[in-house]
Formats: C-alpha cells, structure tokens, sequence
C-alpha cells in the first residue's frame, strides 16, 4: 500500500567488468512520494566495489527521514551466503546517499569461484525501512 514505510530494490549489474568510478543506478523505487536507488561504483583507488543506497528528494526545505537498510550481494553459488552489510542513517536535504565505499573487494567480486559474479553479471539487493518521516 501507499503507506508501507518500507521499500525493496533489486538491481542486477550487467558488464560489471567494464564497472568504474562513475555510479551505474538502479530502477527507483517510491516509497512515501520520495524515489529511492541503488548506485554501485568502484572506488578511486579502483580496489573495491561500494554500493549505497540514494534518494531523488532534493529539494530545499528542510526535512529529515531516518533509514534502516539491508544491503546484500546475492552469491549464485551459495543462496543462502549473500554479502551482507547493515546500516541505520538519517536522509536529509544534504545527506543524498549512504552506504560502503569499500563494500567487497574488487578481487572478490571477479573471482567467479567466490560465487557473485555470473556471466559479468552481480545482484544487488537491499530492504529498507522509513522512520520518523
């Protein structure tokens, strides 16, 4: 329903090997009139991947909604092993994402006998929840 305060992404990462510093996004999600997305990037140094989550309220008032989140990697070899990592944060007009800049490393990532990549592909998942909006 419109008032769940919870949302749920799932973006699959197509030609990871060609991944870069700049953000690749995921299809928004609506939850509570504010458009939510996952990015995916590599970091600077280009030695791990980091994944968070984005919101597309931007405008100027002030405002402030706080954030529970569940962000996994899906092993294809192991379901029931994905990667994952938790964080609780506050969005605000200035605070736009959150998340990992160094959320698994790259190595990891392209070393298909670790499970998470297929086919140059990786799955990102994350489950989040709204509070005092």
């Amino acid at each position: 329903s419109d008032d769940s305060l919870s949302g749920f992404i799932r973006f699959e990462v197509d030609k990871v090997s060609t991944l870069g510093t700049g953000r690749r996004y995921s299809p928004e999600v609506e939850v509570r009139g504010i458009p939510w997305k996952l990015s995916v990037f590599k970091k600077s140094d280009l030695s791990s991947i980091g994944v968070s989550l984005d919101h597309g309220k931007s405008n100027s008032n002030i405002w402030s909604i706080d954030v529970s989140a569940e962000l996994s990697l899906i092993n294809t070899s192991d379901k029931g092993n994905p990667r994952t990592m938790d964080f609780k944060t506050t969005f605000n007009n200035k605070t736009l994402n959150w998340g990992f800049y160094e959320y698994i490393s790259w190595e990891e990532v392209v070393n298909e006998k670790k499970g998470f990549i297929k086919d140059d592909k990786i799955t990102l998942e994350v489950r989040f929840t709204l509070s005092n909006i």
